[in-house]
């Protein structure tokens, strides 16, 4: 006879033969508050799901509402304003400062020295302040320039009667010479084409040369 089989309450339980992977896929289903079992809550607590939040997303905009602009007050206009003033020392010497309104800067200052045989003139801005005994020094080197240029100058050469000098600054200037009248052309024919080349030199030289002051 065959024993009769009683179940034991010390009898094992049935292990659980799911694979490793698909329990940890169930286990973030369960997770997932749009198809585990927290759907239900996460919908009645009020949080927006994928669906709801791709469908505010494909919604058109509304349009901007136009954008309006202010215009500003005009701006104030400035003065323009010229004072001249004889420099001490310099008979015949005179030094104009003109302030007149720009676009850039706002007011832009033009300021010219004038002596009997030279010219300076530059062109900054209001804030920059006036040189001038560097400018009367460049002035002085313009006027030994010419007195020089005029005991070399040849014989059908015309003579120079100012050096005319503008910029941005006295550092660096560009120079044209003005020159007097030249003399009567020779009535040598063979003479003519020498007094033709120092009418073109001198036609050269007008359009003016670098001037480097440190």
């Amino acid at each position: 006879m065959e024993p009769e089989k009683h179940d034991s309450p010390f009898q094992r339980k049935k292990k659980n033969n799911m694979p490793a992977n698909k329990s940890i896929q169930a286990r973030q289903q369960l997770r997932d508050p749009n198809t585990g079992r927290f759907r239900d809550e996460h919908r009645q607590s009020g949080m927006p799901t994928d669906e709801s939040i791709r469908k505010y997303e494909q919604q058109p905009r509304p349009p901007l509402p136009p954008t309006t602009e202010v215009p500003l007050p005009p701006a104030k206009a400035r003065q323009a304003s010229s004072r001249t003033i004889p420099v001490d020392g310099r008979p015949g010497s005179t030094l104009t400062v003109q302030d007149v309104p720009d676009q850039t800067h706002g007011m832009k200052r033009h300021t010219q020295f004038q002596s009997p045989t030279t010219s300076i003139r530059l062109e900054t801005p209001i804030s920059k302040n006036i040189n001038l005994p560097k400018m009367e020094k460049v002035a002085d080197d313009l006027e030994t320039w010419r007195t020089r240029s005029n005991e070399k100058r040849g014989e059908y050469d015309a003579p120079i009667a100012r050096m005319e000098a503008s910029g941005t600054g006295l550092n660096r200037l560009t120079v044209r010479p003005v020159f007097g009248t030249p003399p009567r052309r020779p009535w040598q024919p063979w003479k003519w084409k020498a007094w033709q080349k120092a009418r073109e030199r001198e036609s050269l030289a007008s359009n003016g040369f670098n001037y480097i002051h440190n």
